[in-house]
């Protein structure tokens, strides 16, 4: 049973890397400041994950004229009871993925095939559906954690397993509202005689 789930998964990540080869996406930098089009991932199956991101989503929102989407994933087959009534919130299902992982439900499609300003993925997860759903989107820049060996990210950030979304969320607005500030960039010290 394992040689099969490992076999499955490694032509999963076969017919990944086929559909992200084939799309192009227009990169660019954004910063809080920059940024209209969000979208956020995140793990719907912990559902301790969802209050701090819903607060990030909710600081977004602060600012007029920004459009915010929210897509949770839930490794499970059933949506939990916390998500059916909320507001801007599209959660799919393994139910909803292909054999091979890749998502099918409608929403996490649209999600992808969006031009979103900047992609936050908080899953935290080294999960192969969420692999798709970050290659193939179409964000102009994408953020989230570190994993090894995982190239689909523009700016990716290191954190200790173990450490919590809060930590994590923290870290990703640090180094946001670093970006593009030019008070911050290095200057050389210029000698004058």
């Amino acid at each position: 049973m394992k040689f099969f789930s490992q076999f499955r998964k490694k032509t999963g990540e076969l017919v990944l890397l086929k559909y992200k080869n084939k799309r192009i996406r227009r990169k660019k930098t954004f910063n809080f400041k920059t940024v209209s089009r969000i979208g956020i991932l995140f793990d719907a199956t912990n559902t301790n994950h969802f209050g701090p991101v819903y607060e990030f989503y909710k600081e977004l929102l602060k600012k007029n004229n920004r459009q915010v989407v929210l897509l949770g994933y839930v490794d499970g087959n059933q949506i939990p009871e916390k998500y059916l009534f909320k507001k801007n919130i599209h959660i799919f299902t393994r139910k909803e993925v292909s054999f091979f992982f890749k998502p099918k439900s409608q929403d996490a499609i649209k999600f992808i095939n969006y031009e979103f300003d900047i992609l936050f993925d908080f899953t935290m997860l080294d999960d192969i559906v969420v692999d798709f759903v970050d290659a193939l989107s179409f964000a102009r820049f994408k953020v989230g954690r570190y994993f090894e060996g995982k190239k689909h990210l523009d700016l990716m950030i290191f954190v200790p397993d173990g450490l919590t979304i809060e930590y994590f969320i923290n870290q990703v607005i640090y180094y946001m509202e670093r970006i593009n500030r030019p008070e911050l960039v290095y200057k050389p010290f210029k000698r004058t005689l």
